[in-house]
């Protein structure tokens, strides 16, 4: 049975528009596909350097696998940016880019923030005092 990779494309303009193709993996050349990939290894191998246990880290996708729902059936988060979570538990991540699936989750030790306005939010208000849990209230 041939694999496929499932691509879309989504688009917010005064509306929502849909694109989406499914290429078979055999046509697709990932060593070079990462070349173009906004330098995202480049960026995560700093990143692992400087996040530590009391970092307020703040990025534009979510962690993969959390609030990262898109259509309820694909997944828009970084497995990067998911093992350093994992790895290291950063105090908070405060994301976006999802905007299907705002709202707030730990792992582990962190608080995701996925504060993208979504459809009815506001933003979100987040209480970081020290020696406390973080919390994080969708308005």
């Amino acid at each position: 049975m041939e694999k496929y990779f499932d691509a879309f494309l989504y688009v917010a303009n005064w509306g929502t528009h849909w694109f989406m193709l499914r290429v078979p993996y055999r046509l697709i050349n990932f060593d070079l596909a990462e070349k173009y990939c906004f330098r995202e290894k480049h960026v995560i191998d700093r990143l692992k350097l400087l996040v530590k246990r009391d970092t307020v880290l703040v990025a534009h996708p979510p962690p993969r696998g959390t609030l990262d729902e898109v259509l309820g059936r694909f997944r828009a988060g970084c497995r990067k940016l998911q093992k350093i979570v994992v790895n290291i538990q950063p105090r908070l991540l405060i994301c976006g880019h999802t905007h299907e699936r705002p709202g707030a989750l730990f792992v582990g030790e962190t608080l995701v923030v996925n504060c993208s306005m979504g459809r009815k939010g506001a933003g979100t208000v987040i209480n970081l005092d020290k020696g406390m849990t973080p919390k994080a209230e969708l308005i």
